[in-house]
This record gives structure tokens, sequence and C-alpha cells, in this order.
């Protein structure tokens, strides 16, 4: 078996059956974890599929979030390849060959380009870093550990994956900063395919989206698991660079903003100030903020001066002339 495609499913039953049948292909496993949706149809809809499909089967569990959800997945996975697929999202028509294809290299890490749907147009999303043709790993590229780090987009070596023992957490949001870079880190060969295999569905209601403090805060103690985890590999200081853009790009220039969208959101954007600058005192000299857009940069500059308000007031009138929710 070549691949096994861990389909973690919530509540997601109006876009499931798309999902699923964007990942038909020979030598394919497809493993759905109903992560105790409360819908009335996912449940349902899990088993009815895998009736149908014979190389599909289902895992009922209680709601412990998608990092559990995956983790129990990849614990009955046999393939030697492992695909992590939100059940919102779908596969383009070529990626299941072209992903079972590349898996012959046998790089413990695989990843590859997707596209972002919004209101009907997909567009394809363009890496920061300029990624080698070949084989590398991220002492010999080291920005590839500030990509975006969606498990999503990328497929994993299940063996590796095991051996490194870097589990994505459980019931915690942003269960993927917590753990892809560090697993990029730990992966002693990597390579990338140049062209959109994914379809990422940027929806309203989903994790990068939410506004609230509540969902906000988890992003601190996901990064305390990554820096740890840094710690445990030994490379902290090694790839201090690329932590700390981390830590500028999700928290102060995603969270923050995103609570900011909201009036009441200057104490948790003060709070994940705060945090960034206790680990990072020195972030402005990041060698890496070159590269930021200048919307970006301007944001950065209020945050790290504590114009809360101007911020808050900057993303209402983008709400109003633009109608997204916040800049990006």
């Amino acid at each position: 078996m070549k691949l096994s495609i861990i389909i973690p499913v919530y509540n997601t039953a109006d876009y499931l059956e798309e999902c699923v049948f964007s990942a038909k292909g020979d030598d394919v496993e497809l493993i759905l974890v109903d992560d105790g949706s409360t819908d009335g149809k996912s449940p349902a809809l899990c088993d009815k599929i895998t009736d149908l499909l014979p190389y599909a089967r289902v895992i009922h569990s209680e709601n412990r979030g998608l990092g559990a959800a995956r983790e129990l997945g990849l614990a009955s996975a046999v393939g030697n390849y492992v695909l992590f697929l939100d059940s919102d999202d779908l596969l383009t028509p070529d990626a299941i060959n072209t992903l079972t294809d590349a898996a012959e290299s046998g790089e413990d890490i695989i990843s590859f380009g997707f596209f972002i749907r919004e209101n009907g147009k997909d567009t394809p999303y363009r890496p920061q870093a300029s990624l080698p043709d070949e084989r590398f790993t991220a002492s010999v590229c080291p920005r590839v550990l500030a990509e975006l780090p969606s498990a999503w987009s990328r497929i994993f070596k299940r063996s590796f994956l095991l051996s490194a023992n870097m589990p994505f957490p459980d019931r915690l949001r942003y269960e993927d900063l917590a753990t892809t870079p560090a697993l990029t880190a730990a992966a002693g060969s990597i390579c990338h395919i140049d062209r959109p295999l994914y379809i990422y569905r940027r929806r309203t209601d989903s994790i990068t989206s939410d506004s609230s403090p509540e969902a906000n805060a988890d992003i601190m103690s996901a990064f305390d698991i990554l820096l740890e985890r840094f710690n445990l590999l030994g490379v902290r200081d090694k790839y201090a660079a690329e932590l700390e853009l981390l830590a500028i790009e999700h928290i102060l220039l995603s969270a923050s903003v995103r609570v900011l969208s909201e009036k009441g959101g200057v104490s948790l954007a003060m709070k994940l100030h705060s945090y960034v600058r206790a680990h990072f005192p020195e972030l402005w000299k990041n060698g890496y903020l070159e590269s930021l857009s200048l919307s970006r940069a301007i944001l950065l500059r209020l945050l790290l001066q504590g114009r809360y308000r101007t911020v808050h007031l900057l993303i209402k009138a983008r709400r109003l002339l633009t109608g997204k929710a916040y800049c990006k």
C-alpha cells in the first residue's frame, strides 16, 4: 500500500462526498475518522461511504479535536506514506497519481502546491521560500521551516512519522503549527512538487477565521510545544531566526489581527505581543522581515508600537471596502 489518506470528519457532511471522491486512486486506503460529529448527518454518511468503497473504512470517536483524529487514523494506517486530507477540502484530479509516483523516491516529507478556493475561484498559493528542485533538508534551506505549516500540504513517510514521535496535540487548536515545522527540522530528506495538488476551501467558520479570544489564545500553547520540540531536537538556536519568523507571522500578524478585528480583542492582542517579545526580544532585527509585503510590514510596525486601536480601525475599514475580515 503506497498511500494512506486520513480524513478527520467533524460536522462536514455538506463537503464530505466531494472530498472523498477526489481521493480515489490505485493503491490507496481512505481512513475516515468521525471526531464525534453532532450534526446528525456526518456519522451516517461516513458509514455509507465505507459501505460503498472497499478501500475505505471509518473510525468513530468522541470529539477530541483535529490532532487526535489524525493520530487515530495514523495508528491504523498501513500505507508507506500518509496524507492528511481535511474533510471540507479536496484533491486535484492528478494528485493521487502524482503523489504515489513521487513516493517512489523515499523522502521523509514531500510537499506540494495548492489552490485556495474562495467565492468559487481557485487561486494558486505561492510559497515564500524558493525551494530547491532536488531533495534537500532544513539545513540546506532553513526558510522552509517558516513556510505555511499546514499538514495537508505534504505527505509524510509513515515510518518517519512514527519514529519522530511528535504527535499532533490533543484538544488544541493550531496543531499544525506545533508539529509540522518540527517534523520538517527532523526530516532526513524533503522534496517539493511545484504544482497545485490540493484545493483548500477558505471558509468563514474555519479556525483560521475565528476572531474569538478563546480560539486564538491556543496559539501560545501550540508555540510552546513547538519550541520544546526544537529544544529536544537540539536545533532551537540553529533555527532561531526561522522560529522568530513563525512567531511574527502566526502570532503577531495572524492571531493578533484576527482578535483585533473585533472591538474587544485588545486584551488578548497585548498578551500575544508580550508572549512574542518575551521569547524574541529583538525580533525587529530578523532578516526575513525584508520580504514582508508592505501591508504586513505596516501592521507589524503598528502592533510593535502597541497601536491596537489603529489596527482595529484599519481592519474595520478594509472590511467595509472589500468585505474581507482582516488583512492577509
